[in-house]
């Protein structure tokens, strides 16, 4: 045995020297790179290029590990490329690292790797360059810093979060709104239940700290902003660029008041209370009908979901008071004529449910169901309603058959029904998470809604290629002077080497490229203050480039016309043109998200 390991041991130190040994006749290392080692570098870097000591394979660079890290900050970069000389090797970076140390990782199948690294000290900045009459750039001026607030920041990634206050928030209005209505149909001695009142309270408080974390999650969102920013009530009015936005303050407002009414459950009983309790229901669960824009149908769509929505909350309503109050303990034959009253109710709304949410399959997705995300999901949404109707039957059949002729409700009635319950308030749940999860994707029948602008640009190009590309270019005030250019991309999904040039008729005027700084759809805004000084009145031209995976996209061209301040002048329709080669500057745009 003692041989054994002895052998053993001989063989791994072999393999560990042959290792080194390998590894030291075929390692490889970088010979140069650009960066430079420790270079300072003031321009945001392209490309990572590195020039190894020995030959490489195409086979290689495919399989070999690369990374850039700026600021302890991964950055994207694209797939490496083999130049043709066999040992420079160069990858695209995806986005524009942020200022610091970054470091540069490699490794290479034959084991072979290694780091360098370089700062970056990029300031946000205009940078002027005079163009030779052959497209030279021969001199460059030192660039001017910006403000600070032109820094690119990521958006918010808060789609988990508002999708579970989503969930919450259908839970808790359901168990306010629906438990007002369970006591005015079925219940009416529930106002005075203590249970109930205790239950129907809290409800209240929990669906306005719901909505309220979702309208400054929202906010959030949509302005690009932290949470604790998007406390201030004067950033919510942002919510109204879009119509879901509307109605979710809105709907904030009004559950407010209806909390407030539920302090007191007796007031939906009381006929001085109730038609305007009634009447702020109606509002509150009218808003559900706009949480969807677009569509077939869309003004038929939109009442068909207030109803179904009326339905699904008073259903749900019903199905939490029952679980969480009326089945909380044993009782008289109130609570027994409460359980007939809503087994008879429940069968109504169930069929009332189904046939308004097939509705709106047919009017969202149509045949669509299987080759769309969202098709999908609904499909399992939809066996998880059919699986809550069989448990909705079988109980419904336990309280018609097994308590029809009981005057009381027995602890072992309520300890058989409680189990049923707590199975369909689960699956109740899962289908309104998949509800919450269903609102932030598109059918295949809604086309995508753009938000409306606050401000009105004086200016507007909506540019699509034959190759997809899709940009809409918006420019305010159109005047000579100092203006504000909003570049919104649409399409490709992803983008490199996005650049907009705008070109001036007059051929000694300077014009300007824009060097947009977005990898995937959204927008970037160059302020009046960064230096978009269109000094020349009359016809500009613009040219938007970019690239994909798959090659160059073809540029998209159009003109404007920039007023002198003081003659109205009338905007071309758009037809493209070739502008004369002019002096040029260069500026980088802050992406807004």
């Amino acid at each position: 045995m003692k041989r054994f390991f002895l052998l053993l041991l001989c063989t791994l130190g072999v393999a560990v020297f042959a290792g080194h040994a390998t590894a030291a006749t075929t390692g490889n290392s970088v010979a140069s790179s650009n960066p430079i080692a420790n270079e300072v570098v003031a321009v945001a870097p392209t490309q990572i290029q590195m020039v190894f000591q020995n030959a490489v394979t195409a086979d290689d660079v495919a399989r070999m590990g690369l990374s850039l890290a700026c600021d302890k900050a991964l950055v994207s970069l694209g797939p490496a490329q083999l130049a043709t000389d066999g040992v420079s090797v160069t990858a695209p970076l995806t986005q524009i690292p942020p200022n610091g140390k970054c470091n540069v990782s490699w490794a290479l199948p034959d084991g072979s790797k290694g780091t360098f690294s370089f700062r970056t000290e990029i300031a946000a900045a205009v940078t002027t360059t005079t163009l030779g009459p052959d497209g030279e750039v021969p001199t460059t001026v030192a660039p001017v810093t910006t403000p600070t607030d032109a820094v690119a920041t990521p958006p918010a990634r808060l789609g988990g979060p508002i999708g579970l206050l989503r969930l919450a928030g259908y839970l808790l209005i359901s168990a306010l709104v629906g438990g007002l209505l369970f006591m005015l149909l079925v219940w009416p001695e529930g106002s005075h239940n203590a249970t109930a009142i205790r239950y129907i309270r809290l409800s209240g408080i929990g669906a306005v700290l719901t909505q309220l974390s979702l309208v400054v999650f929202t906010t959030a969102q949509v302005t690009n902003t932290g949470i604790v920013s998007s406390l201030n009530p004067t950033d919510w009015f942002e919510l109204f660029n879009t119509s879901q936005g509307r109605t979710l303050f809105i709907r904030f407002l009004v559950v407010i008041v209806i909390a407030v009414l539920a302090l007191n459950p007796e007031r939906v009983i009381d006929p001085e209370f109730q038609v305007p309790s009634l009447i702020f229901i109606a509002v509150l669960i009218a808003t559900y009908g706009f949480d969807r824009a677009g569509g077939r149908l869309y003004i038929v769509g939109v009442v068909i979901a207030i109803v179904h929505m009326a339905l699904v909350i008073a259903w749900t309503g019903g199905v939490l008071m029952i679980s969480r109050v009326i089945l909380s303990k044993s009782g008289d034959e109130d609570l027994l004529d409460a359980l007939r009253s809503w087994s008879r109710l429940a069968t109504t709304l169930t069929v009332g449910i189904i046939g308004t949410g097939l509705f709106q399959v047919g009017r969202l997705d149509g045949w669509s169901l299987i080759n769309s995300g969202h098709g999908r999901l609904l499909l399992l949404k939809i066996i998880a309603v059919i699986f809550l109707i069989f448990v909705e039957l079988a109980l419904r059949k336990f309280i018609m058959q097994r308590l029809s002729k009981v005057t009381a409700l027995s602890m072992r009635a309520i300890l058989t029904m409680r189990k049923a319950a707590t199975i369909q308030m689960s699956a109740t749940v899962v289908i309104l998470a998949m509800s919450s999860w269903l609102i932030s994707m598109r059918p295949p029948n809604v086309v995508p809604q753009q938000a409306q602008k606050q401000s009105a640009y004086a200016i507007n190009r909506d540019l699509i290629g034959d190759d997809g590309f899709h940009v809409t270019l918006s420019i305010t005030p159109g005047d000579v002077g100092n203006n504000q250019a909003l570049i919104e991309l649409f399409a490709p999904k992803r983008i490199q080497n996005f650049t907009i040039k705008f070109i001036p008729s007059n051929p000694v005027a300077n014009g300007y490229v824009l060097y947009v700084p977005i990898t995937r759809p959204g927008g970037a805004l160059i302020g009046a203050d960064l230096g978009l000084n269109l000094k020349s009145p009359g016809e500009w031209k613009v040219e938007l480039t970019g690239a994909t995976t798959t090659g160059e996209l073809t540029p998209l061209t159009t003109t404007f016309i920039i007023a002198d301040g003081i003659t109205v002048t009338t905007e071309p329709t758009g037809q493209t043109m070739d502008g004369p080669a002019s002096s040029t500057t260069t500026t980088t745009v802050a992406a807004t998200g």
